[in-house]
């Protein structure tokens, strides 16, 4: 053997020599002929039957007769080095990775070695060596401290094969005030491979959940409750989404981390009996990367009235993203199971792949994804975040999202969307503020919940909203499965448009029973969302859903913060914590502080409902009622509802929003059934006497119906001279005289037991009368 490597190194050098161009015996002309050619590949030295021998006999004739002899020398030489497994065994602790004598053959594996782990438990308490490839199989490999790294070119996760870590112990800040971290799953390879059966668990190894009646761990701690007060439970752990809060909750937590690029484990809830422990976190840094198992990081679910705690962190970087339904990747918040409890906040996960490389794959990965806030407790947590850098992963159905709110993705363009998959796990927001969903036929949500748009796109002086084009809108439902679509604006200036968001659709927008559009206002600016459609056809039981989603009520923070919007309650800094409540079509009711004052167009309601005043810290006044806004070219027929209801202040000290705007345009024909419903009514206030705050005032309700597109713009143009503008224009609030059938309310809110009370709101039916007599038609 000493000899053929010998003769294997002068063989090389000589390969090494002909290749600069040296050394040549053929002429050019007999390789063009084809004579002596030979095809480049690399020499897989580990293909060869081992047991063979030859015999040398070296000549140095030419090129190709070198490369015919290379190939030979290597007959006889030993395949690429053995494979190195973990040997539970030998004499070693059968536990320890840097344990020389856990591995056969004995050592500790180093750089370039073969790693295959195919039984028991393995603790990696410090990074490995450059392994060329590391398998597991029906066995645990455990990553002991935030700096250890699995690093490998090559990484397999085979059927029961897992990669998991300790659980995060901190239990107090360190001095810069920042949470220790102390365990998460770190891949650092060319290519990782999680095959089906494998998995990455980091569930429950965050920040632990607290013990009886103390707070949870972690920057987003869950409140614990108090023994002392059986209606006191523990909040939820915060992370990519707000933990749920109990009955009667100390402090609520928030969000942290980076969206695209998270990395702290998550939080823990609070205690009551029982932990809710955070989920853990995995970073996966690697060239490609194959998801055909699970990964997940899910918080733990809280029993006894404790809170849920929060999902935790995967983020993966890679140049290209691929697998099957069968990878499926989970950061979700713990439930709170108790019947005062809060679910955990979902989590946080990030793929943030190549998307020039990922676009050249042949096929796009159908990956499952999983954020969900946790649920079936008195509050559900908020859903966490997904990031992806591009639209490339996602289908016309959205069958691979679960719960998540998708971030990175500012545009997307697809023939249709169709979310049907007949239950209610699909809830997918596109929370980018400026996005843009353009689908060229229908945008079909069936038992299932869609929300575009955060309501954070641009500034007051440079409004980017949220934009939805479709062929057509419908919404249905199974059996008793609701259908939702949650539309957010941004704020407006009120010059270049006075709305914040935009959904023009090219023909209908159908919603059957139990279906519903909610569009939700700019809380502290107004923008709110404007619908175009050329018929709007609306089934008993379904309809639009602004309440509560008008302007935000005066800050929480503060002692006498005043309601935001022109209505805004004033707040009551006298300690007394009655601050007055929200103003719009009707003023607010006045308790210590002032209601505000009625505002906005009676003819043209386009602002949404002001909320209330605030009062004493740590009491929370109410929003005003949004604003339903739609414009039909054609044909309006309602027999559902549409309501823009200021929220109740329920509890003491706690200020009602006032109603908000209805404003339906039908330029052709507005049709009310028996069953049709229309209310922009203030909020009540229910505080005991003496702890009252005031209640909300009533909204503005204006339906149009035959005017012509110039006439409208004329009337949006000055509404409150739109009699003198359009002559033949008529008003009326008689429902029934209009031929309309159903209802509507406009009523102030109740409550308030001194000081002024709140006042009524405004409906008016704006129409122009066909003309009368003969209409002779000339062809």
């Amino acid at each position: 053997m000493k000899h053929q490597l010998r003769w294997f190194k002068l063989v090389l050098q000589q390969l090494v020599y002909l290749s600069r161009g040296r050394g040549r015996s053929r002429s050019r002309s007999a390789l063009e002929s084809g004579e002596g050619k030979f095809e480049q590949r690399p020499l897989a030295l580990n293909s060869l039957p081992r047991e063979r021998e030859c015999t040398l006999v070296f000549r140095c004739i030419d090129f190709t007769r070198i490369v015919y002899i290379a190939a030979a020398l290597t007959i006889g030489l030993p395949s690429a080095r053995a494979a190195t497994t973990w040997d539970t065994a030998g004499s070693g602790d059968k536990l320890n990775w840097s344990d020389a004598n856990n591995w056969n053959p004995v050592g500790v594996p180093g750089d370039g070695a073969e790693v295959v782990i195919t039984n028991g438990s393995v603790l990696l308490t410090n990074e490995t060596a450059a392994l060329s490839s590391l398998t597991i199989t029906n066995a645990t490999l455990t990553f002991s401290n935030w700096m250890t790294r699995a690093i490998a070119t090559n990484v397999t996760i085979q059927n029961m094969g897992t990669f998991t870590h300790v659980t995060n112990s901190a239990t107090t800040t360190n001095a810069d005030g920042s949470w220790p971290t102390n365990g998460r799953v770190w891949i650092v390879c060319t290519n990782l491979d999680l095959q089906v059966g494998g998995q990455i668990n980091a569930k429950w190894r965050g920040y632990r959940g607290g013990d009886a009646f103390t707070n949870g761990y972690g920057p987003g701690r869950g409140a614990g409750g108090n023994s002392l007060d059986y209606r006191s439970y523990g909040n939820g752990g915060s992370y990519g989404g707000q933990g749920g809060v109990s009955a009667r909750p100390c402090f609520a937590s928030y969000p942290y981390g980076m969206t695209h690029a998270p990395e702290m484990p998550g939080s823990g809830g609070g205690g009551y009996n029982g932990n809710g422990h955070g989920g853990g976190a995995v970073r996966i840094e690697a060239d490609t990367v194959a998801i055909n198992g699970a990964i997940s990081a899910d918080g733990k679910d809280y029993s006894s009235n404790g809170g849920g705690g929060s999902g935790g962190a995967i983020f993966i970087s890679c140049r290209t993203f691929s697998g099957t339904t069968n990878g499926y990747l989970t950061a979700r918040g713990g439930r709170g199971l108790g019947t005062g409890s809060g679910g955990g906040g979902g989590g946080r996960i990030a793929v943030s792949y190549d998307p020039a490389a990922q676009s050249e794959q042949a096929t796009q990965p159908a990956v499952r994804f999983n954020v969900a806030g946790g649920y079936m407790s008195l509050n559900d947590g908020a859903n966490g975040t997904l990031y992806l850098p591009d639209a490339a992963l996602l289908t016309p159905d959205l069958a691979g999202f679960e719960r998540v709110r998708i971030y990175g993705v500012t545009n997307w363009s697809v023939d249709h969307l169709s979310m049907t998959n007949g239950v209610t796990t699909n809830n997918i927001a596109f929370s980018e503020s400026r996005f843009v969903l353009k689908v060229t036929n229908t945008l079909l949500v069936d038992s299932a919940t869609l929300q575009v748009g955060s309501g954070l796109a641009g500034t007051e002086d440079a409004p980017e909203y949220t934009q939805i084009a479709c062929g057509d809108i419908q919404l249905t439902a199974q059996g008793t499965n609701a259908s939702r679509l949650y539309v957010y604006s941004g704020p407006t200036n009120a010059m270049t448009t006075n709305y914040g968001a935009y959904v023009t659709v090219a023909n209908n927008i159908t919603l059957a029973s139990n279906c519903w559009i909610y569009p939700v206002s700019c809380g502290t600016n107004g923008g709110s969302v404007f619908f175009s459609a050329a018929n709007v056809t609306i089934d008993a039981g379904g309809g639009f859903n602004a309440n509560g989603l008008g302007y935000e009520p005066g800050n929480t923070s503060v002692v006498g913060a005043k309601g935001y919007g022109p209505g805004g309650g004033a707040g009551d800094s006298s300690g007394n914590g009655q601050g007055g409540g929200g103003g719009y079509g009707g003023k607010g009711g006045a308790a210590r502080a002032a209601g505000g004052i009625a505002c906005g167009y009676t003819n043209a309601p386009t602002w949404p409902g002001s909320g209330g005043g605030g009062g004493l810290v740590g009491y929370a006044s109410k929003p005003g009622g949004g604003l339903v806004w739609i414009k039909v070219s054609g044909t309006m027929t309602l027999n559902g509802i549409l309501q823009a209801n200021g929220t109740s202040g329920s509890g003491n000290y706690r200020a009602a929003g006032s109603g908000g705007g209805i404003l339906v345009i039908a330029g052709k024909k507005f049709r009310a059934g028996p069953n049709a419903s229309l209310s922009a009514a203030g909020g009540n206030q229910d505080g005991i006497s003496g702890a009252q705050a005031g209640a909300g005032g009533g909204g503005r309700i204006a339906i149009w119906h035959h005017i012509s597109e110039s006439e409208q713009q004329t009337i949006l143009a000055d509404p409150n001279n739109a009699a003198a503008n359009v002559p033949r224009i008529v008003f009326t609030n008689d429902l029934a005289a209009a031929g309309f059938g159903g209802s509507y309310s406009v009523t102030n809110g109740t409550g308030v037991t001194f000081g002024n009370t709140a006042q009524p709101g405004s409906f008016i039916i704006v129409t122009v009368p066909p003309p009368k007599g003969m209409i002779f038609s000339v062809r």
